[in-house]
């Protein structure tokens, strides 16, 4: 009876204990906002998050946030022994019965009273182990150095939805196609340079691992391709030059062959290279064969073009610039001016006159002194000679000079008003054979010009009888006089006048 009345006891001072703590008690949002609750736990990931059918007792670590010291973490609704780390972390000890059959556990993470609860669900999968995978082939097994992203195939055994490929251990974007075939996408930095990367495949847990295969991928360099030739002929004797070669698929390594010769080259890009071409290889005319040697693992030899070096056989051609006209009453420069097909123009001569001496330069001077010693016409011959010493065919301009100004004079003359007059009149001048232009002017008393006539460009140093001119003066006494310049542009210096009757 006493034990019994100590039961009783110890019953009803819990059952008062239990009622006077859910009497009144917050509900459970007031209790979460009480201060020093325990705060509503949340699983964040799960590690490992699935195992194989009959494993061993292991170890869960649970990560997320609000776990207490006293957290407990539940599989399937019941608690397994727990080791709290930090807020974040927890572990807990799953027994090897929990996966002993196939099932979709679920676990949770209960913090107690006051405040906590229980925190979502997160689901582990205890299936069958994965496969260890087994890599045999890979479609394509090379690329060329410089290329793209791209896609390959991993051909194999033991592929699971979540394999994963491995270039050179790194995991790439993977697609699951089959248990036999997976699909990658390789970077392009993946292939910048050339050498080899092992391809290799990664099963998830539980059971999988990395593939104990692993296939070489290789990357080469890509072989040449020639396309144009800048420049595409060259003259045989000329110096030294800079050969542009054009096509695709260069490289850092890929040098230029002239003759089968590699000469000094410089990478412009993946579509130009330079390379230096001495004089030496293009002593004589020829067609030397240029191609683009790209040295393994790939690369190869491009398909030949061949330059164009010829012989320079046509002499140069020189022309006249700067000279106005033939005839000139000042000092007159002009400039001779070369110009060659071939390796360019060595020399230009010319002199004035026969007797007179041949002079180097491009520039001619012809003199007009002021005592007239020089007027005349003068002959400049002149020719170039290019660098191989082709000769120009002679050729000549003809420059004169006429310091002196003309002499007019006109002879008197009756004409009736309204009349035709052909007047008779002279121009003088000592070098000139005709008048550049002439002129009869009429002035009445007053030394007015009244009436003009145009004369032409009349013959020289004789007397000669101008074109009709109808006269529409009125009657009257005039003065008449021939206005002239030679074929240098100078002015008459003087003129003899003659007088005009209109009756």
């Amino acid at each position: 009876m006493r034990t019994v009345a100590r039961v009783g006891v110890v019953t009803a001072l819990l059952v008062v204990v239990l009622t006077w703590g859910y009497s009144g008690a917050a509900t459970p949002a007031q209790a979460a906002k009480a201060e020093g609750d325990n705060p509503a736990p949340f699983i964040n990931t799960l590690s490992p998050s699935a195992a194989a059918i009959g494993g061993p007792v292991f170890t869960l670590t649970v990560d997320g946030v609000g776990f207490v010291p006293v957290s407990q973490v539940h599989w399937n609704g019941e608690s397994r022994p727990t080791t709290y780390l930090s807020a974040g972390q927890l572990t807990a000890q799953i027994d090897a019965a929990d996966i002993a059959a196939a099932q979709t556990a679920s676990v949770t993470v209960f913090n107690p009273l006051p405040g906590g609860g229980v925190s979502p669900p997160v689901l582990f999968v205890v299936q069958a182990p994965n496969p260890l995978p087994d890599v045999t082939g890979l479609s394509p097994a090379q690329a060329m150095v410089g290329d793209g992203a791209f896609g390959i195939t991993v051909i194999g055994s033991g592929f699971v939805p979540g394999s994963t490929v491995l270039w050179n251990g790194e995991d790439r974007t993977t697609g699951y196609l089959n248990e036999f075939m997976l699909a990658a996408t390789i970077r392009a930095s993946d292939v910048a340079a050339v050498g080899t990367a092992f391809v290799s495949v990664l099963n998830p847990a539980p059971g999988g691992g990395q593939s104990a295969s692993a296939r070489v991928f290789t990357i080469v360099y890509p072989a040449p391709t020639l396309e144009l030739l800048e420049p595409v002929s060259v003259w045989a004797g000329g110096p030294a030059f800079t050969l542009t070669v054009a096509g695709s698929r260069f490289t850092h390594v890929s040098v230029v062959q002239w003759a089968g010769v590699d000469r000094p080259t410089v990478y412009v890009s993946p579509e130009r290279l330079e390379a230096q071409i001495p004089a030496t290889e293009i002593a004589r005319a020829g067609a030397p064969s240029v191609r683009v040697f790209t040295p393994g693992p790939g690369g190869g030899l491009s398909a030949p073009l061949f330059a164009d070096v010829r012989d320079d056989d046509v002499p140069p051609v020189t022309v006249v610039s700067g000279l106005k006209g033939t005839w000139h009453r000042n000092t007159t420069t002009f400039t001779l001016v070369a110009t060659d097909v071939g390796l360019g123009v060595e020399w230009t001569y010319y002199r004035c006159g026969q007797s007179g001496d041949l002079e180097d330069g491009p520039a001619v001077t012809v003199p007009a002194p002021k005592d007239h010693s020089n007027d005349g016409m003068h002959t400049v011959e002149y020719y170039s000679v290019d660098k191989v010493g082709n000769v120009e065919t002679r050729k000549s301009v003809r420059v004169g000079i006429d310091t002196r100004p003309p002499l007019t004079a006109v002879a008197g003359a009756k004409v009736a008003r309204g009349g035709t007059l052909r007047p008779k009149y002279r121009i003088d001048d000592a070098t000139s054979s005709r008048a550049l232009d002439a002129r009869l002017a009429v002035s009445n008393a007053a030394g007015k010009v009244v009436w003009r006539c145009d004369l032409g460009q009349p013959a020289t140093r004789m007397w000669r009888t101008g074109g009709a001119c109808r006269v529409t003066l009125p009657k009257g006494t005039y003065r008449m006089r021939v206005l002239a310049h030679d074929l240098a542009g100078n002015a008459q210096s003087g003129t003899k006048s003659g007088t005009l009757t209109v009756y």
